[in-house]
């Protein structure tokens, strides 16, 4: 059965122009390139079972190779599978040699986790968790991938949904899903399938053998529930917080039509949310953003109103970031390394800092959207830093070395969850660290010499006096 729900996603796969292999030599040269000398190293864990093999190593080629294919008929310990490439007309299918990778412990507590919160969702009438990615989160998203193809996109939305980082507790996890159905109407996209988990680079389990994970973009943005119910009240209202989000005056909202004149006038019937004809209004909207126009349903109801905010965690040493500016997608998420002893970066900060006391990371945030690192935007992170046991009870600074070998100094606030937090807009090495007092030369003198220190005050007092007598002496 799930051999046959992949080779039905081929069909999709192929209709949808993520494969041109038109020859058998082109397969054999794909062959080559995903198993040089007959060998493919899957960057995941080893399997438990046929369907993880399946999913592990399809979501595994489509991300890197852009095309479809999959392992199956494995051996006992899958180290020997056939891979197959292709499609029903023009395919290949040979044995190789397959090497798994280690996944991460920490990882795998957080997942196992969030599995079980997943499947504690209300699922839809197909049975499956389906997740809503609408109002400014998915202007995030349209924002951020502007000029993108579905191909180039079709892994991103479940990476906007801030319902499921919560989940996976705003980690640096990512995800892809291994789609086997698919749906879109004038006002949503529905994707569906295995949701295979990824944490830097290494697939480290999914969501498949219970239930299926889907997203549905829905086309809404949330207005107040007490907006007068017209179509200018509507539009003004939704423009103003689109526009108080983008940070412009550049969306234009126009009526689209009356809902009940399009025979797809319903929102989408895969989403778990409810909504009434009262609070949808009679018209639906063209919202153009970034000179694109979209057809957008404006909906009244403040509970739904979302605070868009980025937060990403790295799992292995607990730093944060958060940002609510669009300049960053959601999908962004943190590589941390620790600088540690015995690199050459580590003692040139201690040569910098004159101390060995503190904390250094590089710190980077990467996006699959950009397909890059963030190193550099106009508004400010929020970086928050766990305070080591050496450093606790001190005064904190943030050090931030400059080309030139200069620090740069940056304020520390401690919360009361034991983070150092600060604010900067762009990300490199930065060093947890004492604050330096500014010390001020006082002169405290001995025991010993006290008789001496205030002979002279004494004696300068004396002299100052007489100065004064004779001073008005001659004026007299």
């Amino acid at each position: 059965m799930k051999s046959k729900a992949l080779k039905i996603f081929a069909v999709i796969f192929c209709l949808f122009a993520f494969i041109n292999v038109s020859k058998a030599e082109d397969l054999n040269e794909l062959f080559n390139k995903i198993a040089p000398n007959g060998t493919i190293n899957v960057p995941a864990i080893v399997p438990n079972g046929e369907l993880e093999v399946e999913d592990f190593s399809s979501s595994y080629i489509r991300k890197e190779f852009n095309t479809f294919g999959y392992l199956t008929t494995c051996n006992e310990d899958y180290s020997k599978c056939t891979l197959y490439l292709g499609n029903e007309d023009n395919n290949i299918t040979k044995e190789v040699n397959v090497i798994w990778q280690k996944g991460n412990a920490v990882a795998k507590t957080i997942i196992d986790t969030a599995i079980k919160l997943i499947k504690l969702k209300p699922l839809n009438f197909e049975g499956s968790v389906v997740y809503d990615l609408d109002d400014l989160n998915l202007l995030n998203y349209i924002v951020n991938t502007t000029g993108m193809t579905d191909e180039e996109t079709i892994d991103l939305p479940i990476n906007y949904v801030n319902e499921l980082k919560k989940a996976f507790e705003y980690s640096n996890i990512t995800y892809n899903t291994v789609f086997r159905a698919g749906d879109a109407g004038l006002f949503y996209e529905y994707g569906l399938g295995e949701l295979v988990l990824w944490y830097k680079g290494v697939i480290n389990g999914e969501i498949a053998e219970d239930i299926d994970v889907g997203v549905v973009r829905n086309h809404i943005i949330y207005i107040p529930s007490d907006t007068e119910n017209t179509p200018e009240a509507y539009m003004a209202a939704a423009k103003k917080r689109i526009d108080g989000y983008l940070g412009n005056n550049d969306t234009t909202i126009e009526i689209g039509g009356k809902r009940s004149e399009v025979s797809d006038h319903e929102y989408s019937k895969y989403s778990a949310n409810v909504i009434t004809d009262d609070e949808m209004g009679e018209y639906y909207y063209k919202i153009t953003i970034a000179g694109n126009a979209y057809n957008f349903l404006i909906v009244r109801d403040t509970a739904k109103m979302v605070v868009s905010n980025f937060i990403n965690k790295d799992i292995e040493t607990n730093i944060k970031v958060t940002n609510p500016s669009i300049e960053v997608p959601f999908d962004a998420t943190l590589d941390v390394a620790k600088i540690i002893s015995g690199t050459q970066e580590y003692e040139n900060i201690v040569n910098a800092l004159k101390t060995d006391t503190f904390a250094a990371y590089d710190i980077k945030l990467h996006s699959d959207t950009k397909d890059s690192n963030i190193t550099k935007v106009n508004s400010n992170f929020t970086v928050s830093i766990p305070i080591t046991d050496e450093l606790k009870n001190q005064d904190l600074v943030v050090y931030y070395i400059k080309e030139d070998g200069a620090l740069e100094k940056y304020d520390v606030e401690v919360d009361e969850d034991g983070y150092a937090n600060f604010q900067t807009n762009h990300f490199s090495t930065y060093i947890l660290a004492k604050a330096e007092k500014e010390e001020k030369e006082e002169i405290v003198p001995q025991t010993g010499d006290n008789i001496y220190f205030y002979s002279v005050i004494g004696l300068i007092s004396l002299i100052s006096v007489a100065f004064v007598t004779i001073k008005r002496q001659i004026k007299d």
